[in-house]
């Protein structure tokens, strides 16, 4: 639309651009704005005494021609931030799943459970990992909740039978 501002100020419009352009500008208040500014620039240019002054209003209306008349594109550095963006994004998510994998676990709290057999009498207990101990009179068995996968340590004060 400022194309056709610019061509309706310097007379080289035609009817149905014309039309265009003033249908655009009671519907848009932006454009009318910019008009305005234009039609502002003309009539200042026309009441100028001096050629100076004159070339600094032609200057200006370049400028506006220059910054509103350009054609849209998408400027390459547009995609270059975009690019560099992504590459941040994806640099965080890549160093934060190799420092989460490359921990060690950390070691679980070892909680130990006790059995005791009373004088007298004998017990059965079956451990977490399917081990059955037979418990004599007066012995007691202490053993972890969860066993390690290459060992199994328990301590055992007085006598027991282990069956796996």
């Amino acid at each position: 639309m400022h194309i056709l501002i610019t061509k309706y100020f310097e007379g080289e419009i035609t009817a149905a651009e014309r039309k265009l352009l003033f249908s655009m500008i009671q519907t848009d208040e932006k454009l009318r704005k910019d008009f305005s500014s234009v039609q502002n620039l003309y009539a200042l240019s026309s009441w100028l005494p001096n050629e100076n002054d004159e070339f600094e209003a032609v200057d200006k209306l370049a400028a506006f021609k220059h910054t509103h008349c350009r054609k849209k594109r998408y400027p390459i550095h547009i995609l270059k931030h975009a690019a560099g963006y992504a590459a941040a994004i994806c640099i965080t998510i890549l160093s934060t799943w190799m420092v989460m994998n490359d921990r060690e676990p950390a070691e679980e709290m070892v909680t130990y459970e006790e059995f005791t057999t009373p004088s007298g009498q004998r017990a059965m207990v079956k451990l977490h990992d399917g081990t059955t101990v037979w418990l004599n009179a007066r012995s007691t068995l202490r053993y972890p909740n969860h066993f390690a996968r290459e060992e199994r340590k328990v301590e055992l004060d007085g006598e027991a039978f282990f069956r796996c």
